[in-house]
């Protein structure tokens, strides 16, 4: 901060715009960049500069010539040089961009015990697959066919209570594992052990 003081009989100074910063905003007065107003009263002189000859004083300078710059109110503290400063912006919404995550939450799971066609194992998933991605059923580390949107394999989720079968694509958090038991040729017992195998989205895991 530099304050421009009077050894005369002065009580006050006026600031006046001669050239509008980049934007073509005043650097002093209403409305300005830098908030100060176009006169104040005189506090405790802090630095005097005298120019015998008269006329204004100017402080200019560069990064380059070693002189000193304040631009918009900022100065570094070194050497009364301009700080450096980089200043990146994101686009497209910034952030860590989403990838398929293989998670074994839903891995080690007995299911209800079955004894007929569309019967509910009660195990759900508890993340959608990342990016429609497939879903692996596995019976006491067998894996076994599910449903494309028909209950034409051993399995088949759904979300209505078992009355409608969904595609794999559909697949989304909280559906319902319902087993087949004709075709699969066995029915489930609550000490078998299910694995559902598939990635899940990074920004849920």
């Amino acid at each position: 901060m530099i304050t421009i003081s009077t050894t005369g009989a002065a009580t006050g100074i006026t600031l006046a715009n001669v050239h509008a910063d980049e934007f073509g905003s005043n650097i002093v007065g209403n409305s300005s960049i830098t908030g100060l107003t176009l006169s104040a009263s005189l506090g405790a002189s802090t630095l005097t500069l005298t120019r015998t000859s008269g006329g204004p004083i100017e402080l200019t300078g560069s990064p380059l010539d070693g002189g000193y710059l304040n631009q918009s109110g900022v100065v570094s503290s070194y050497g009364g040089r301009i700080p450096f400063l980089l200043m990146i912006e994101a686009e497209g919404g910034g952030g860590v961009a989403e990838t398929g995550v293989n998670t074994r939450a839903d891995y080690n799971q007995n299911p209800s015990a079955t004894s007929s066609d569309g019967d509910t194992t009660g195990l759900t998933i508890t993340y959608t697959p990342f990016g429609d991605g497939a879903v692996i059923v596995k019976v006491n580390g067998l894996q076994i066919n599910i449903g494309n949107g028909a209950k034409d394999q051993a399995a088949y989720f759904s979300a209505d209570g078992g009355t409608t079968a969904k595609s794999v694509a559909d697949i989304a958090a909280g559906d319902t594992l319902y087993w087949m038991g004709s075709i699969a040729t066995y029915e489930l017992e609550t000490d078998d052990d299910l694995d559902f195998v598939y990635d899940a989205s990074s920004n849920d895991v």
